[in-house]
């Protein structure tokens, strides 16, 4: 069964995007992070839980938040600063079906991504966003 929702239209539809709205999200415009891997992933986690746990580590643009609320059906959002990241100033009972980092200097915290891994659900994914060069610390 494929999701009938679609991450593109829900943005242009709610003008969510930067080319809309100038504090709107760069996940799809001018970028295409939501083209070429969130709207896939999304779909398939909608279909396997329709209100997943997010966890979005240091994130100021609230329209990447709404993106979420709009898609699923009462998904849990956890918006935590990197600063309670690194300090462990958040709650460690939730279990989170997708993690996204913003941050690229907490991709080189290999304790704080130990830990961030370990708040994982089964199945579960960390993306890491604008990583630029860091990527080869990260596959290592």
């Amino acid at each position: 069964m494929e999701s009938s929702k679609c991450l593109i239209e829900i943005i242009e539809r709610n003008k969510l995007s930067i080319k809309d709205n100038p504090f709107g999200t760069k996940r799809l415009w001018p970028y295409s992070y939501i083209e070429l891997f969130y709207n896939s992933f999304c779909s398939q986690l909608y279909i396997s839980k329709k209100s997943p746990n997010i966890l979005e580590v240091n994130q100021n643009n609230k329209n990447n938040l709404k993106v979420w609320q709009y898609f699923f059906e009462k998904p849990n959002i956890v918006n935590i600063s990197l600063k309670k990241i690194i300090n462990y100033e958040y709650t460690n009972s939730i279990k989170f079906n997708l993690i996204i980092i913003k941050n690229k200097d907490l991709s080189n915290n290999n304790r704080v991504l130990k830990n961030l891994t370990n708040r994982l659900k089964p199945n579960g994914i960390i993306v890491l966003e604008n990583i630029g060069a860091n990527s080869k610390f990260i596959i290592k």
